[in-house]
């Protein structure tokens, strides 16, 4: 991306072995990295332990990486995805270019990638947040490859990123919330075979919907926190402040109005206000549909995390009671399944095993795992098989809660009450 003379490139774009002709100076201006020496994985590495995400270009540079990325694309090692600004402008949705992978294990190193990213994400998080008010253009560099880095995990194996999305802690870390945000929106809208250009720009308004919460106090920004009237208030009032703080940046209107209407509810109910149906923007549907997901099976008001399989009864409960889109409710739960990726159950003979991957058809019988010290592991895909999913399986070191199906009807959700 470049302004005038100014080129900006994502640190995770500059390659190893490459000569750059600017220094690299963090915004205390100490210098990091002299300029005309060559750039080694160990410099990157420091740059992005340094809280790094993008640097700036002399225009010979840029040329140089421009027609190295060409020679990449004509030899035939470039990404499936489009290069730079084309994935942000397709009409064709991302699951046309995902393979087949029912049957398939989950990917150890595809795992430590998965991780790698989601981890520098949530800790790049509160330095993009600093990049927004101070610098437009080097803000907008890092949002937009974040949303490139999750399509392209995303696009490799949706399931094995949601599974990994989805893991239960006992804490709640902001940032870490944000991210898993962004990536479940975003594999929700590929299930609802939105456009790429939609797919981005959903992860992009995930991420800033909660930025201005990061300058809120730990209490505000607790979803287990008991708040006053006067707390929450101030608490629903972030959306708009999110969308005051992204002014600046050269963003679809799009995006401009999702980040503050994320927490709209279709009857009205929701915050700050009280738009309705009609008036609230699709790409807020599928993100609220989404925190909802998140914020039941965290932590919430006095209570402990509930249960993922139960979590999807509550949306669906909620849903009849019109308060979600049903198409986006759907996607979710093709997503996930009713016993949700990366959560275990216990089989009908008694085992114990962990969800790999949707089905192929239906949400009831996923394919398993199951692990035995004596016969290893063996793959199962559940609609085949004689062997039933007898109950889902709580982490009780993080006190997981099982709801009743008359809790489930009586507690609909809603942001301000579950």
């Amino acid at each position: 991306m470049h302004s005038g003379s100014r080129y900006v490139l994502a640190l995770s774009e500059v390659p190893a072995g490459i000569v750059l002709q600017n220094s690299v100076i963090d915004d205390a201006g100490v210098l990091l990295l002299a300029a005309n020496q060559v750039v080694t994985s160990e410099h990157i590495a420091s740059l992005r332990q340094r809280g790094v995400l993008s640097v700036e270009l002399h225009p010979r540079d840029f040329e140089r990486l421009s027609q190295r990325h060409r020679g990449k694309s004509r030899s035939g090692s470039a990404s499936k995805l489009p290069r730079g600004d084309d994935l942000w402008k397709s009409n064709d949705s991302l699951c046309s270019k995902m393979p087949n992978r029912f049957g398939e294990d989950v990917c150890p190193n595809r795992q430590q990638r998965i991780t790698t990213v989601f981890r520098e994400t949530a800790s790049n998080l509160l330095k993009i947040g600093r990049l927004i008010v101070s610098d437009s253009l080097q803000a907008l560099l890092p949002l937009r490859q974040v949303s490139r880095r999750f399509a392209e995990l995303l696009v490799d194996d949706v399931d094995q990123v949601v599974g990994s999305l989805l893991v239960p802690t006992s804490d709640f870390d902001l940032p870490t919330r944000i991210t898993q945000l962004a990536g479940l929106s975003m594999a929700m809208s590929i299930e609802l075979k939105m456009p790429a250009a939609a797919t981005m720009e959903i992860g992009l308004a995930a991420i800033l919907h909660d930025l201005s919460l990061l300058q809120m106090s730990p209490q505000l920004r607790s979803p287990a926190s008991t708040l006053s009237a006067v707390q929450w208030k101030e608490y629903s009032e972030h959306p708009t402040l999110s969308r005051q703080m992204i002014e600046s940046l050269e963003l679809p209107h799009a995006i401009r109005l999702t980040v503050a209407q994320v927490h709209e509810q279709l009857d009205g109910s929701g915050y700050p206000h009280g738009l309705v149906d009609s008036r609230i923007h699709p790409y807020a549907k599928v993100i609220n549909v989404a925190d909802a997901y998140l914020r039941i099976i965290g932590p919430g008001p006095g209570r402990p995390p509930v249960a993922a399989h139960d979590a999807i009864g509550v949306i669906l409960h909620t849903q009849r009671r019109k308060l979600f889109d049903a198409s986006i409710v759907r996607s979710l739960i093709q997503l996930v399944t009713l016993f949700p990726l990366g959560t275990e159950v216990e089989l009908s003979d008694g085992r114990v095993a962990q969800v790999i991957r949707r089905p192929q058809r239906g949400y009831g019988e996923p394919i398993v795992r199951i692990d035995s010290p004596d016969a290893g592991s063996k793959i199962v895909p559940l609609e085949t098989s004689n062997l039933k999913v007898l109950r889902p399986i709580v982490d009780r070191q993080l006190g997981q809660l099982r709801l009743s199906q008359d809790i489930m009807k009586s507690n609909v959700w809603h942001p301000s009450n579950f």
